[in-house]
């Protein structure tokens, strides 16, 4: 084979190879145009189905006619629900912080020896039984707690023998006079 020969095969093969390409990408192109006038269709359908639908729809509340103007709300009635809203909203947000109120009112009269974190244990209640209840589930937590850690501690109220003896053995200054006060080593104001 000569020169020329081998050239005039490329030319052939190149030609081939061309042709071939330009099918496939014919082929490609109309499947893509094929593809895309398929998902069109099925889009123009699902529109009409969706007119006709609203259409029927349309008919139907025509249909209903009087009644559905019954039902239509007004301006009045759309202002009467968002006064009575905001009226409920403010009477809760006021019994909210009154039993608050009541709460932080019985921490800091019968529970001022304990920690915050144990009077912030008592329920947001304005009934003095509930809130009395708590109290002692409080303290036991609390003396538990303290146990836990080794310190140990008197109930309330409880009459020990040490602090009996105390008492006793302290002077009533409300009974001195002053110079008894100066004697004793007390301030005349105590």
């Amino acid at each position: 084979m000569n020169e020329e020969q081998i050239k005039a095969m490329i030319d052939d093969s190149m030609a081939t190879v061309g042709e071939q390409m330009t099918k496939v990408a014919a082929d490609a192109a109309t499947k893509a145009v094929s593809d895309a006038q398929k998902d069109w269709s099925a889009r123009v359908e699902a529109l009409e189905a969706s007119a006709q639908a609203k259409a029927a729809e349309a008919v139907t509340d025509d249909a209903k006619g009087d009644a559905a103007k019954d039902t239509a709300v007004t301006m009045d009635q759309v202002a009467e629900a968002v006064q009575k809203a905001l009226t409920d909203q403010a009477t809760k947000s006021e019994a909210d912080a009154t039993v608050k109120a009541a709460v932080g009112t019985y921490a800091a009269d019968k529970m001022k020896d304990l920690p915050q974190t144990y009077q912030a244990m008592l329920p947001a209640t304005g009934d003095g039984e509930k809130l009395k209840t708590a109290e002692q589930e409080i303290r036991a937590k609390f003396q538990t707690d303290m146990k836990a850690v080794g310190v140990t501690l008197p109930d309330v109220g409880e009459s020990t023998d040490a602090a009996a003896g105390a008492a006793a053995a302290a002077p009533d200054v409300s009974k001195m006079s002053a110079t008894q006060k100066i004697a004793a080593g007390l301030n005349a104001g105590a």
